[in-house]
């Protein structure tokens, strides 16, 4: 069933599909030399928490003079940033979210202009509903930064207040440098509950942390994770010892010496390769500061007072 209103304020349009129904607001004035001026409030349907949204009030035909005319505003929650007579302003939305999945909050624009129909008419208004969409944080281990594996799951879990919306989740700003990942599983929900991070193509050196996960409302940006990056680390580090060298001589005065030990590792990601770019140090602590030298008739070594302690 489709169906058509006229009201004072301007064209209402009702559309009823399955169980929704969604109201679009349209004004509908007169202005000189012009004629029938149709109103539109252009912006979000569906605002995060707190965010900050522009909202434009246009006309149609677009080149009619508006020139010395006047932006009255009105909302229900919001905060406006800047001149609350501009056109588009900029509005905050509430800090809490929607009661449910129908409580829309109203944003409307009056405008008035010597000559024109009056600004109750020359009007337009859009529903609005503010949302709250919290994805958890891509956790690593405790003290690590937020990252994944290549080619492994991660379950993220989200929370969408009011239930009811039909939010999707997807990957942003992942390319050939910041790495990528993909939502694997339950890309669109309307309840909190779990979704499926897997990581992808690893991130560079000096690109950490910049992909995120994003929450869209009908394709209303309503929620972002904190960055995070695609890494692997090694999972193992084993040492097997092989034996202790002798004194190797690389210059006429360039003398090493130490044990050898065959150095193997996992990687988390399964892959060995994927650590190519893993540093591994040693701390060395010499309990007397300065190296003797000794010599004989078959050999020349370095010894300190007492054996350095590796960890």
């Amino acid at each position: 069933m489709k169906g058509f209103v006229k009201a004072k304020a301007g064209i209402w349009l009702m559309t009823l599909v399955g169980c929704s129904i969604i109201f679009y607001s349209f004004g509908a004035c007169n202005a000189p030399n012009v004629g029938l001026v149709t109103l539109t409030l252009d912006g979000p349907e569906y605002v995060g928490v707190g965010t900050t949204n522009d909202y434009t009030l246009t006309f149609s035909p677009s080149n009619v003079d508006t020139n010395g005319g006047k932006f009255v505003w009105s909302y229900t929650g919001f905060a406006v940033v800047g001149s609350d007579t501009s056109n588009p302003i900029k509005l905050v939305a509430p800090a809490t979210p929607s009661n449910s999945a129908t409580d829309k909050k109203t944003i409307r624009c009056e405008f008035s202009k010597d000559g024109w129909s009056s600004a109750s008419e020359c009007s337009a208004q859009k529903k609005v509903i503010v949302a709250q969409i919290a994805i958890s944080d891509i956790v690593r281990a405790a003290n690590l930064p937020f990252s994944l594996p290549p080619t492994k799951m991660k379950i993220v879990n989200v929370t969408i207040s009011p239930t009811g919306l039909n939010t999707t989740f997807d990957i942003i700003n992942g390319n050939a440098d910041n790495g990528s990942a993909a939502v694997s599983a339950n890309a669109t929900r309307t309840s909190s509950g779990p979704i499926i991070i897997t990581g992808g193509n690893q991130t560079k050196v000096g690109y950490a942390g910049k992909i995120q996960v994003r929450a869209r409302i009908n394709g209303n940006n309503c929620g972002r994770s904190k960055g995070f990056s695609i890494c692997a680390h090694p999972s193992t580090i084993g040492f097997t010892y092989i034996g202790m060298l002798e004194p190797l001589q690389y210059g006429p005065s360039d003398l090493r010496w130490g044990a050898e030990y065959l150095l193997q590792y996992l990687s988390d990601s399964g892959t060995p390769g994927d650590c190519d770019k893993t540093k591994l140090s040693e701390i060395v602590t010499v309990t007397r500061y300065r190296f003797l030298r000794r010599e004989s008739t078959e050999r020349i070594w370095f010894y300190c007072g007492n054996r350095p302690a590796i960890r």
